[in-house]
Order: structure tokens, then sequence, then C-alpha cells
């Protein structure tokens, strides 16, 4: 078997986490470095954002759901919402002690946690959310 096809779903997961991994840091660094927004709303906010352009993203091209039924969708969308929920809450707890406790670096902080986080996200995705796709 092609090892691709094999683990398709990772490859391409990662090149989608890759991608809302900059969007969360960029957006972060943005409102932590520019705006000076508080480093745990910074993280939320940038959460938030990522949170939609990643569900998207997982749905329709990583684990390829075509189920357009609202319904499901709303389903999909709700459990996606729970699952990210508590990475996101990881997310936020581990920003929190290593930059406002620790005082480590925020944007390489931010990226070590973005690597718990997707693993996190991965096989939640893989595992609860889209495992019924056709």
């Amino acid at each position: 078997m092609n090892i691709f096809k094999k683990y398709r779903d990772f490859f391409v997961y990662m090149i989608y986490g890759a991608m809302a991994t900059i969007i969360n840091a960029g957006i972060y660094a943005l409102l932590f470095q520019v705006v000076q927004i508080s480093n745990v709303s910074s993280t939320i906010i940038a959460w938030i954002i990522t949170l939609i352009f990643a569900f998207f993203t997982n749905k329709f091209f990583v684990y390829r759901s075509d189920e357009k039924r609202i319904k499901f969708v709303i389903k999909e969308f709700y459990q996606f919402f729970l699952c990210r929920a508590l990475s996101g809450i990881f997310d936020v707890l581990f920003m929190y002690i290593t930059v406002d406790i620790l005082s480590l670096y925020p944007i390489l902080m931010k990226l070590i946690a973005a690597l718990f986080v997707g693993l996190i996200n991965y096989y939640g995705g893989k595992l609860i959310i889209f495992k019924d796709r056709k």
C-alpha cells in the first residue's frame, strides 16, 4: 500500500494544521505584541478565529466529510467545538503558566503549545468528530 494513501489524513492534516498554527500564532503575535492585548485574551481571540478556519478545512479537506444536511453539520461543529475547547483550555493554561508565570518567550511557547494541541485535535477529529464520514 502506498504510504501516502495509508496516512493520507495525517499528511493532509499536517498541511492544514501548519496553516492553522501560522494563523493562530500570527493573530496571537499581532494582538499580544502589537496591539498589546493581554496574553490570555490574545490566546483566546486567536483560538476562536483559528477554530472557524480549522472546522471547515478539517471537514472538507482533511476528513472529507461530505455531509451537508444542516442538522449533521451542526452536530459536527458542536463536537468539533467541544474537542477544540478542551485543547483550547490546555493552550490557555500552557500560555498562562509559561508566559505569565514563568516569563518564557511567548511566541516559542505558542509554537510548543501548538504541537500538543495539534496532536489532541488530530485524534479528536479522526476518532470522534469525523469518524462517520462517507
